[in-house]
């Protein structure tokens, strides 16, 4: 497997190759990371600063693509959270 040089996260694997992009959805992750939160408030937290811009699809697609490169894993944490929501109701 070929590394590159920079130290910089390679983003050209995402739609439209911008690492900042990325890297706010990262952050954002993280923040929400075994929490119930909605897509749409990961992109509010994302555009919030002003500096990006994104649509739902736009969004939509980097998620897919970490998904597909194993950054993230939604479905694991997913589990989780519905198991602890049905012994609370129990």
């Amino acid at each position: 497997m070929k590394r590159h040089k920079n130290t910089e996260w390679n983003a050209t694997r995402i739609p439209n190759g911008n690492p900042k992009i990325a890297k706010q959805l990262l952050k954002s992750y993280a923040r929400n990371i075994s929490t119930l939160a909605k897509k749409s408030s990961i992109l509010a937290d994302i555009t919030s600063s002003g500096d990006i811009s994104l649509s739902m699809d736009t969004f939509d697609d980097y998620v897919a693509t970490l998904e597909k490169l194993f950054v993230i894993q939604e479905a694991a944490w997913l589990t989780l959270v519905q198991t602890a929501l049905a012994c609370l109701k129990d």
